[in-house]
């Protein structure tokens, strides 16, 4: 997202995130990387901790706008998803949905996977994108943008 390779840890395996990093961008935006804990194989003590976490942040913080929800377009929605976006609705945090990784598939399939995971979620915007082509980021941007002027 932000056009600088090292700036934070990527691995190929879900789940390498464990902790919650900040990145100032500029002088009035932060964004927050949270644990990602759909598709991480770690045990389930180690997901509801994540989970705890998560929610203990989302939910104590003033200065909060919103929450953008990563999905890989490849492997659509999790329950768990499915539950973060329940939860913001009911503490009423806005949230948009980037579905990544969309330079993966195929043109022919993009389609019919945005469906599916547009139908499967109560967001209204779902906004495909690729950090590796830049696909999308505009747009992305355009809505954390949105968001963090509430």
């Amino acid at each position: 997202m932000t056009r600088r390779r090292s700036l934070a840890r990527v691995g190929k395996t879900p789940g390498r995130t464990q902790q919650i990093n900040f990145f100032a961008i500029g002088d009035d935006l932060v964004l927050v990387d949270l644990p990602g804990y759909g598709f991480a194989r770690v045990p389930l003590p180690v997901k509801e901790a994540w989970r705890r976490l998560i929610e203990a942040y989302l939910g104590d913080r003033e200065q909060l706008r919103g929450v953008v929800i990563l999905v890989d377009c490849r492997r659509g929605v999790s329950e768990e998803d499915r539950d973060l976006i329940d939860y913001l609705a009911a503490i009423e945090v806005p949230c948009c949905v980037a579905a990544t990784k969309i330079d993966k598939l195929k043109r022919s399939e993009r389609g019919e996977r945005l469906r599916e995971i547009e139908d499967s979620l109560p967001v209204h915007v779902v906004t495909p994108c690729s950090a590796t082509t830049g696909e999308g980021m505009s747009e992305l941007w355009a809505q954390i943008r949105s968001l963090a002027a509430r």
